[in-house]
């Protein structure tokens, strides 16, 4: 039998060891499956088309699965990813 896992154990492998400055900047993307899932999963907010901003936007992967479901985005992040 194999002990428990501690609270926030899985945390701890992503931290990783080197320090900020010498990461750079970290890029983690959303598969546009994961967004149709929460538009799905919440309609009382995404069923009514708004403007939405997306301030940390990577390459756009959110923004254009949610303007291809018809909602209007202002989108930036702080790197531009062509």
């Amino acid at each position: 039998m194999t002990a428990p896992a501690k609270k926030g154990a899985g945390v701890l492998g992503i931290t990783g060891t080197l320090p900020q400055s010498e990461k750079g900047l970290e890029l983690h993307e959303t598969e546009p499956a994961a967004v149709t899932a929460l538009t799905d999963q919440y309609p009382e907010f995404f069923g009514t088309r708004r403007k939405i901003f997306d301030p940390c936007c990577g390459p756009g992967a959110i923004v254009r699965t949610l303007e291809d479901a018809g909602h209007v985005l202002d989108a930036a992040d702080i790197a531009n990813y062509e």
